[in-house]
């Protein structure tokens, strides 16, 4: 079979479990055993290429172990080995790139293969939805960043590059500055009856505040999966591009494109010559 590129996810929570078991037509006990599948075909009408996403059926806490890791990456080879033809890169979404070593698991396995791990579209796609959000804002906006990991700092630099004032929290990175300088504050201090807006890309997979400690009227981009920030009015899902070209059964619901796979399907794009995204407000 011929794919343009290969997207790896993994379901995030039980519900996505129970939805794998549904596409792959397996039990829960099937799931379990079955290993990886392609579970969705993702259409780029722009231009006119198909790519596929494999999923492995272990969730984030099961993922995150490196013998868990390197298993599912090997018999991810193996299902692409027997399924597609051809060079396609390969994307890392969800947690694949965090707990791939940023990839560096994942080259080991994949060879020659062009890998993607998403990190630059996803932090360009929290920063234009937050300037959406500071251009909306009665005054002066305080930004805080929630997480001190890759995409929690390289937003970081981003926004000191552009001179936008901002409080970074970590639960691992404390006492410790970024590459721009930033002082990295422990998430027990943090209080966001302090701050306006905040951004939220940590790697937690339960809540980080109760639903008490958010003030009204602040803005929140959660772009933790699964989210760790309550549901509320406020809550807006973050290191989204919207492309009404870019569609699927499943993982693209209303041109609503996930950062990291953005950036593969421009990968691919780019290898076979076609043009590549432009944001759009």
């Amino acid at each position: 079979m011929n794919t343009d590129f290969i997207w790896l996810v993994h379901p995030l929570n039980e519900s996505q479990f129970a939805e794998f078991g549904e596409r792959t037509q397996r039990s829960a006990e099937e799931v379990r055993s079955g290993g990886p599948a392609v579970v969705d075909v993702i259409e780029d009408r722009a231009s006119g290429m198909t790519g596929h996403a494999i999923s492995t059926p272990l969730l984030p806490l099961e993922l995150v172990r490196k013998k868990n890791v390197i298993r599912q990456l090997e018999l991810i080879r193996d299902l692409i080995d027997r399924t597609f033809e051809g060079d396609f890169p390969i994307g890392l979404g969800a947690w694949w790139a965090s707990v791939s070593r940023h990839g560096a698991l994942a080259r080991e396995i994949f060879g020659e293969r062009v890998l993607i791990d998403g990190y630059h579209y996803t932090v360009m796609g929290i920063y234009h939805e937050l300037l959406k959000h500071l251009s909306q804002a009665d005054g002066p906006a305080k930004i805080c960043i929630i997480g001190a990991g890759t995409v929690g700092s390289r937003l970081s630099d981003v926004l000191s590059r552009e001179t936008l004032d901002h409080t970074l929290f970590d639960i691992a990175h404390t006492g410790t500055c970024n590459a721009s300088g930033k002082y990295v504050r422990h998430v027990r201090e943090l209080d966001l009856h302090e701050f306006t807006i905040g951004v939220c890309c940590t790697s937690a997979t339960r809540d980080v505040v109760t639903p008490e400690q958010i003030p009204e009227g602040f803005i929140c981009i959660d772009d933790s999966y699964p989210h760790v920030i309550p549901e509320y009015e406020g809550r807006v899902d973050g290191g989204i591009w919207r492309n009404e070209h870019i569609t699927s059964q499943w993982i693209v619901q209303d041109g609503q494109v996930y950062g990291c796979l953005m950036e593969l399907i421009d990968e691919a794009r780019r290898e076979r010559g076609y043009a590549v995204t432009e944001w759009k407000d």
